[in-house]
């Protein structure tokens, strides 16, 4: 998507004021006094995240839009765009619940604003046939918190103005659910017939630099976690559906998967649980270690064949991807330095850093082992103390060539 702040398309001007006006057609209509309708480029910025994310909050809006601004200031402007005057209104709001019953309200544009969307920002964008339900609004409104946190990590800030870069110059690209669908056909030979079968993720996150894709689920707690009907929509079937579009040969000849006959470019795939507490955290966790021992997949984490899968709260969520995607704070800015190739952060030498990375395989090889004696002697089996970073860790060792292989 090009971005919009500062530029023109065929039927927006930017003028010296920093407004962006349309060319044609009646404005808004205040006292039978018609005026043609500006917009701002704080309002070509708002489509563009809007058609992106596809529904967003007045809180979140403030955060990616108008930061610094108070509430009243953008419910005012809000309102003012969904007005249906002369040429009609640029977005509208959408009503539903909370999981935990708390009323609240979601913003979408109308056709008019993705009309002005794709000249503004010149880029085609896909506009929804329909509206999603109240479940899946709520499970796309909590997703997209980590949107605006990853969006906002990078903002830009001058004397008059506080403009959070286009979605264009952000360093990922976010699919919503909308366009993020993935069907394909499989034989199956106990019913000798071919079945049609879909992924649906949240959303898929994907970044050009670090050349990976995430696709995202959101876990509100309202599944199962091992129910293994495929149907049911349970963490376990999740698990199944994935891993058998991952891994599964489209063609056994070739040796291509249903995964890479979507995606040509090479990227590792990746699928990330998003849930909202440690307690729901720790119960996908075990789901996964059960499906993994399920599955046989005794060295799963060192394959690039196999689906590799994290889990992680929503308040841990922007921490973790700034950090792969090679930005955010300090903490983990060293980290994607270190993913990106062992580059110098100022606080380790290249050297120092090598020699900290093998001492770190080491410990994790006898951890392994540790763990393996304990489930050998029926002892309990001591838990990593976090498998987020040790998936991180994991991946990192085994691209840089030093971890042992059984």
């Amino acid at each position: 998507m090009a971005s919009g702040a500062g530029k023109s398309g065929e039927d927006c001007v930017v003028r010296e004021d920093g407004e962006v006006q349309s060319r044609g057609g009646p404005g808004i209509s205040r006292g039978g006094l018609e005026k043609w309708a500006r917009l701002t480029q704080r309002d070509v910025l708002l489509f563009g995240h809007l058609a992106v994310a596809r529904y967003l909050t007045s809180r979140q809006i403030a955060e990616l839009v108008f930061p610094g601004r108070v509430d009243r200031v953008v419910r005012r402007r809000l309102e003012m765009l969904a007005a249906t005057t002369g040429v009609g209104a640029h977005i509208a709001a959408l009503k539903y619940r909370t999981f935990n019953g708390s009323p609240m309200v979601a913003w979408r544009l109308t056709e008019l604003g993705y009309a002005k969307a794709e000249h503004c920002l010149g880029r085609d964008i896909k506009m929804p046939s329909k509206d999603v339900g109240h479940q899946v609004l709520a499970h796309t409104i909590a997703l997209n918190d980590l949107y605006v946190a990853l969006a906002t990590s990078g903002r830009v800030s001058r004397v008059g103005a506080q403009l959070d870069a286009a979605p264009a110059r952000q360093p990922f690209l976010w699919i919503s659910s909308e366009s993020a669908r993935l069907p394909w056909a499989q034989y199956q030979r106990d019913q000798g017939e071919v079945q049609n079968k879909r992924i649906e993720p949240d959303a898929i996150l994907e970044s050009a630099a670090a050349a990976r894709r995430w696709f995202l689920e959101c876990e509100m707690g309202g599944h199962s976690l091992s129910n293994p009907d495929e149907k049911s929509g349970s963490t376990l079937s999740k698990l199944r559906r994935y891993s058998e579009f991952y891994s599964g040969y489209a063609d056994g000849s070739a040796r291509t998967t249903f995964y890479q006959k979507n995606y040509s470019d090479g990227w590792p795939g990746e699928l990330a649980f998003l849930v909202p507490t440690g307690g729901r955290q720790d119960s996908v966790q075990r789901t996964i270690e059960l499906w993994r021992r399920e599955e046989g997949q005794t060295t799963a984490m060192s394959s690039r064949s196999t689906l590799q899968v994290h889990v992680a709260t929503f308040e841990e969520a922007p921490v973790l991807f700034r950090g792969l995607l090679g930005g955010g704070d300090a903490s983990v800015a060293a980290a994607g330095s270190a993913k990106a190739g062992l580059k110098n952060t100022g606080l380790l030498s290249d050297d120092e850093a090598l020699r900290l990375l093998k001492f770190t395989a080491g410990i994790y090889d006898r951890f392994k082992e540790l763990r393996a004696e304990a489930r050998e002697e029926g002892r309990p089996v001591p838990a990593y103390p976090s498998e987020i970073e040790r998936d991180f860790v994991v991946d990192l060792l085994a691209r840089k060539g030093l971890r042992r292989t059984a």
